[in-house]
Order: C-alpha cells, then structure tokens, then sequence
C-alpha cells in the first residue's frame, strides 16, 4: 500500500500547522496558549519581548535568570498522527506479507485470521486520513534569558515545523479494501475459500490472491506545502514606571532561515510518483511587545510577530506567505495565583488548503509549594473550524533546576510540551 505510504508522508514530514501565533514552551501550552499577558520574565520573550521587564530583582541579587534545554512543544492531528502510524508500523509492508502468507499456504484458515488485521489496520488508517485535517505543529529550541530590574534581554535559536497538507484517498481505493477485508473475514470464519466474495482481487493465472500494491491502479494523492523556520535572535525590553501604572516595551529581531517545501505524491500502478521542490530564503524580521501593568496585579500585553510580511513563490509556482500574527492579551499576575485570556486579532494563515484557525486562549496557574506550580488551560477556536483543547501541565523547582510539562488535547488534535532549565 504505497500510496498510504503517500498520504502518511503528506501528514509526518509534513502535515503541519497553518502558520499562526505559536505556542513555543510547555509553561504556555499548559495554559492554553495564553502568553501575551500572562507570560513571566523568563520567556514571556516568545510571545510578547516587553513581559521580560516585569522583573524588580538586579540580575546580580537573583536568581532569576534561566538557561532552557531543550525547548520541546508538538500539535498534531488525528490524520497526522495516523500517517505516522502508517509510516512507523508499516501497515502497507505487513499487509502485502500477510497476503503472500495467505497465498504461500493455500488460504488457510490461520493466515486468514492474520491477513484480517493487516487489512483492518489499514482501513482504520485510511478511515482516518480521508477528508481529514492533516496538521501538526513542532517547535525546539534553546534559550538563554536574562531578567533584571525593570529591564531583560534574551538570546534564543530554535526551528519550527509549519505547513499542511492534504490526503486525498480515492473512493475506488477504499472500495477495493473493503473487498479484501471481506473476502479475508469470510475465510477467517469459515475456513474456506467457497463462496467467498472474491470480485477484482483474485489472479485467474495464479489462482491466488492479488497484492494491490502492485497489481491495481491506485490514483490517492498527498499533497504538502510548508516550512522549516530555523531562527537566531535576541530580545531586549525596558520598562517606564509611572504614578499609576508601568509601561513596558520590547523588541525582538532576528535572523530567519526559512526551507519552503511543496510536494506531491501521487501513485502509480506500481509505486510512488513524488514531485518534490525545496528552497531556502534568508532574511531579517522582528517581533515587538508593549504591556501595561496597574494596581500592582493587573496587565494588558499587545504583540506582533514578524512584522515585516514574506511572500514567496514555490518552485512549483504556488504563493506561500507569511504574514504578521497580532495578538492581545489580559491578566492577572501575583506570585501565588495568576490568571490569563489572550486572543488571535486575525485567523492564521493557510498553507494547503487545511483549516485556519484564530484562537481565544485561557490559562491559570496556582502555586502550591514554591517547588510546584500547577497549570490548567483552554484554546477556542474563533473561527468555529476547530474544537476547543483543554490542557494541563506542571512546573517543577529544584536546586536551581526547573522542568515542565504540558499535555492538551481536544478535537482531533493532541499536543506535548517538554521543557528544562538551569537557574543561574
């Protein structure tokens, strides 16, 4: 079944999100993706480069300054966590061995009962790739963060997967499996091959049964447009305090490496058929941040990523763009408890015709001991394309080390987020 192979490509190496705000630490992803606000002045700088300034310690009184590695956050979907399966299982490899098995031995009634789950694995598979939505989102990275009184800086590198793709699974394709699985159930259960539903899978030369990843015409098709975005850059915010409020400002340039991808895969009567085109761009982008802080406890963030919009054509001739992501956020900030509510501006970006999205995000964290701080949040899509994702996480502190952890999950779509740090 090679052309599963086809469809699991278009959603693993692939199949990834529509290029939006991003949620790039497992603190943030366990509070929903609510960061513009609510982010803290260790790496408030991914979401909004000004929260680093909310600091009223000297960098030489503290230890607030942090080193994190590896910074490890990943999205995906049913479909792509399906071609993955396909890919990692070798669901196609299994079922073409099950049918020479089956074959090799006469149609016994054994290798029927094997043949069976070969085919039923690959049905499931496909099931859940049609007409699905094939995306994922991944982010690692490190970072150095350096907070001090009223004032930070950052450095930090790291590559975001980002794209998507689309399976399309022909209706012939997932006819001819049903006849297979049938004639298979048929001879689990009755342990001969007499009467058994046998129409287009039977060779009339060899009198066995036909492996269809070489002998039918399959016409499924995946198709994958996105990018690897590699990024080197530092942070720097500072903050102005007034009577009845603190205004704090930051700024974050950096340098881009951004590999375009658009690939097809379309089988063939005996294999894969792959139209791939690869490019890469460099260039210089920002993001900036402003938040204002009153009665102490109260914070409104506003922040823009990648200012300066990139279009770029594919080799293959398709528009691919980036265009800046506004975001919006309100919280509220004590050292036990806080709380925040952060929102898209504007829906995310398409790549291959898979679902935007324009998120309403909203987290709480509570500190239980000064060693654990536990997290829970929601993400609601504005758009109304996808369903909501409740997550949950935990943040660890012990001698001068710090580890989180995040999990969501929603809809079809389920996210981790892995993180460790040096206090110094």
């Amino acid at each position: 079944m090679k052309w599963l192979w086809a469809a699991a490509i278009c959603s693993t190496s692939s199949g990834l999100h529509a290029a939006g705000y991003g949620i790039y630490d497992a603190r943030t992803l366990a509070l929903g993706g609510a960061g513009v606000a609510m982010g803290n002045t260790e790496q408030g700088f991914y979401y909004n480069p000004a929260l680093m300034a909310f600091n009223d310690t000297s960098k030489n009184k503290g230890h607030n300054s942090r080193f994190f590695f590896p910074v490890l956050t990943a999205e995906a979907s049913d479909g792509a966590r399906e071609g993955a399966k396909i890919y990692d299982r070798h669901l196609d490899e299994k079922l073409t061995t099950a049918i020479k098995a089956f074959n090799d031995s006469d149609f016994s009634q054994a290798s029927a009962i094997k043949a069976v789950t070969a085919s039923k694995d690959i049905q499931h598979a496909i099931d859940t790739l049609s007409g699905g939505n094939l995306t994922a989102d991944a982010y690692a990275g490190l970072a150095i963060a350096i907070p001090s009184d009223s004032q930070g800086g950052s450095f930090f590198m790291g590559s975001r997967l980002v794209g998507g793709g689309l399976a399309d699974i022909k209706p012939a394709d997932r006819v001819l499996l049903n006849h297979y699985t049938d004639f298979l159930e048929y001879v689990a259960e009755n342990d001969s091959v007499m009467g058994a539903p046998n129409e287009g899978i039977f060779d009339a030369n060899t009198g066995g049964l036909i492996d269809p990843t070489i002998n039918n015409s399959i016409n499924s098709t995946g198709v994958f447009r996105g990018a690897a975005l590699s990024e080197v850059g530092v942070s720097a915010s500072g903050r102005l305090n007034f009577e009845k409020a603190d205004l704090a400002l930051g700024i974050t340039p950096k340098i881009v490496q951004a590999n375009l991808v658009d690939e097809e895969q379309r089988v063939v009567s005996d294999g894969v058929a792959n139209d791939s085109k690869t490019q890469s761009h460099h260039y210089v982008n920002f993001d900036v941040g402003a938040a204002i802080q009153v009665r102490d406890h109260i914070r409104v963030g506003f922040a823009v990523k990648d200012i300066i919009s990139k279009h770029f054509t594919s080799l293959k001739g398709h528009d691919i763009a980036f265009a800046p992501s506004y975001r919006l956020g309100l919280a509220y900030v004590e050292e036990r408890f806080s709380l925040g509510l952060d929102g898209d501006l504007r829906p995310s970006e398409s790549f291959a015709g898979e679902v935007t999205r324009q998120d309403l995000a909203l987290g709480g964290e509570y500190r239980v001991v000064p060693q654990l701080r536990v997290r829970a949040g929601y993400r609601h899509d504005i758009s109304g394309t996808l369903d909501g994702t409740y997550s949950l996480g935990v943040g660890l502190q012990v001698w001068g080390l710090t580890a989180d952890l995040a999990y969501a999950t929603g809809g079809d779509q389920k996210s981790l987020g892995l993180q460790f740090g040096k206090m110094f």
